[in-house]
């Protein structure tokens, strides 16, 4: 993340008030009101949202991710720190104090 320090595992995340809707398997969701963009979560996107809002922390969800898939949570994490750091660049999500 451009002037602030890398997301770690052990980190959470922080999800402001949003508007969210399902569309087919996807999500959409828009924070800061009504002037702001939509984003379309697609793929464990909105599992991983969920796990997020849950209060898991990254890495917490990256092995929940990794279980249901039958993939290795070392795989998993570096995408899973890769989607909460593109959360926090599009405004949708902050590191949790």
């Amino acid at each position: 993340m451009e002037g602030s320090q890398a997301l770690r595992p052990s980190d959470r995340l922080r999800l402001p008030p949003s508007a969210t809707r399902r569309l087919g398997p996807d999500l959409l969701v828009s924070s800061g009101g009504a002037t702001r963009p939509v984003e379309r979560l697609t793929g464990s996107g909105p599992e991983l949202w969920s796990s997020f809002a849950a209060g898991l922390t990254l890495g917490e969800a990256a092995t929940r991710l990794a279980q249901r898939t039958g993939a290795a949570a070392s795989t998993v994490e570096p995408h899973v720190l890769e989607f909460a750091e593109t959360l926090v660049r599009a405004g949708l999500a902050e590191p949790a104090p």
